[in-house]
């Protein structure tokens, strides 16, 4: 897929000092490729990405101001997190061509306010496009938009398997 790479406007850049760029977007009331009120997990496009069907999966809450680690989400989360993001590769995997991967990138910098993963499609060498290539545009959102919101029996079968999870009781961290 070829996009043309544009460059964010400075008032799409503008923070809100009262919620994070990712609980704004989890208030919206659309376009979300798949959204656990439940859960609180959801999956967007990215709408500002830099490699082909790029998506956020994120929870519903972050820590205004404050720097958050992945690794410090209640474990439960992190779960359910993965979850999500390996249902989402398994949408993305058919899409890719012979020398393109499915990539997961579990991300905390360029929103350090609120932990999230990011996944695209990429073929070897253009991982670090993701930090320092052009964005591609208006019509990566709508091609991710397009090809990888959930239907309702995907959005059903998912949320029986965070359930699942939910099922397993308390989830301790692993080394404490």
């Amino acid at each position: 897929m070829a996009y043309k790479e544009t460059t964010p406007s400075a008032e799409a850049e503008k923070p809100v000092a009262d919620s994070t760029i990712f609980e704004r977007v989890w208030n919206q009331p659309g376009g979300h490729l798949f959204k656990s009120e439940w859960h609180g997990v959801m999956v967007v496009a990215d709408i500002f990405p830099k490699l082909p069907l790029q998506v956020v999966i994120a929870p519903s809450t972050g820590e205004v101001g404050k720097i958050v680690h992945f690794s410090n989400l209640p474990r439960r989360t992190r779960l359910k997190l993965h979850e999500v993001s390996d249902a989402m590769g398994e949408k993305m995997l058919p899409l890719c061509d012979d020398n393109q991967r499915v990539i997961t990138h579990t991300e905390g910098v360029g929103v350090p306010d609120h932990a999230h993963i990011v996944k695209f499609i990429a073929e070897p060498g253009h991982g670090q496009r993701l930090y320092n290539g052009r964005q591609l545009g208006n019509l990566a959102v709508q091609d991710a938009v397009r090809l990888l919101t959930f239907s309702e029996e995907e959005t059903r079968l998912l949320e029986d398997h965070l359930d699942e999870i939910d099922a397993i009781g308390a989830v301790p961290p692993r080394f404490s």
